[in-house]
């Protein structure tokens, strides 16, 4: 890490976890998933990505609201308090803007829904206008020179889901989003977290006290497309509804519970093991896969690797764990890459 670009990401850590602490947001139990770092100008985008690429891998270089947005993964980590940061995200200025060179905002990954952060930070005044993203809404609260963004998905579980070009045509031709936004979709399973198999499905988490009606309205969409099945359950005591489809010879599942999505099991599995494999990196992600490659199951592949004792409990007991309080609990079993 550059020692100059290594202070300064501290001192704006400092200054942006701060003002959350004065304005009464906790963000302790919670992800900080990316740092963004604007630049000034076209130019400055371009030398700025040359001394990004000596410090990580490119993950992706996309065209937003006209003006290219990198992502990179840092080959060695900002090490902030009880946060592990490994993305650092540098927009170009948008056309016209004048903006500072420098680090502008922090994300951070929750693990509740909008409504009940809202309500957590009633007295706080947050920009809304994100909410209408489709993939990953967002709410934005500003400070002085700094901001924070609100969100449920990782930056590196979203460009996951978008270089995943079975995902993104089956998300785009079936207009899934508009389609079941009442039921609040959410994107889990293997594939935003790069731990999938060739024929790992598309897991879909919803949530409706109306299963009949969602029954009804995955028929009507889904019901034609090649191995449609559908069946209601019972998982954790709640009545639910799992449905099985094949698009284009991409495996699809939607869950459905009258719970929030945010609350429901395979959420919180999924936020526990996406930051299991950031802080581990290589190492622990090749045994997951070699353990799936072998007949075992996502939950407890982990589980077996990290000598949990609950099955599919304690996997989601250590959400309550910092990234600094689960290296140094499995610091002994994986080698840190």
């Amino acid at each position: 890490m550059n020692i100059h670009l290594k202070v300064e990401a501290h001192q704006f850590l400092e200054k942006v976890t701060g003002r959350l602490k004065t304005s009464g947001i906790n963000i302790l139990n919670w992800e900080i998933d990316h740092l963004c770092y604007r630049t000034c100008s076209q130019s400055n985008y371009k030398e700025s990505k040359i001394f990004f690429e000596r410090l990580g891998q490119c993950l992706i270089e996309s065209e937003i609201n006209g003006r290219p947005i990198a992502t990179y993964k840092l080959h060695e980590p900002i090490f902030f308090k009880d946060w592990i940061i490994d993305l650092i995200e540098v927009p170009a200025p948008k056309p016209g803007k004048e903006t500072k060179e420098g680090f502008e905002h922090i994300e951070v990954v929750i693990d509740c829904s909008f409504e009940e952060f809202l309500n957590q930070n009633s007295k706080i005044e947050f920009e809304k206008t994100g909410l209408s993203k489709e993939l990953n809404p967002e709410l934005e609260v500003e400070f002085d020179n700094c901001a924070v963004k609100f969100h449920h998905k990782s930056l590196e579980h979203i460009i996951n889901i978008e270089k995943d070009s079975k995902v993104m045509t089956f998300l785009k031709k079936s207009e899934l989003f508009s389609l079941f936004k009442e039921y609040n979709p959410c994107i889990s399973g293997t594939r935003p977290l790069g731990i999938h198999l060739l024929n790992s499905d598309l897991d879909v988490l919803l949530s409706s006290d109306r299963p009949e009606e969602v029954i009804d309205k995955s028929y009507n969409c889904f019901g034609k497309l090649e191995n449609y099945s559908q069946r209601m359950t019972e998982h954790q005591g709640l009545k639910s509804i799992v449905i099985n489809f094949e698009f284009d010879g991409l495996p699809i599942e939607l869950f459905c519970q009258n719970k929030s999505v945010y609350c429901q099991q395979a959420n919180l599995h999924f936020l526990i093991e996406g930051r299991l494999l950031k802080v581990f990196g290589n190492s622990l992600k090749k045994k997951v896969l070699n353990l799936k490659e072998n007949g075992i199951k996502t939950e407890p592949a982990f589980e077996k690797l990290l000598n949990l004792p609950v099955p599919y409990k304690s996997l989601i007991e250590l959400q309550k764990c910092s990234d600094k309080e689960l290296r140094q609990k499995f610091d002994s079993i994986f080698i840190v890459d």
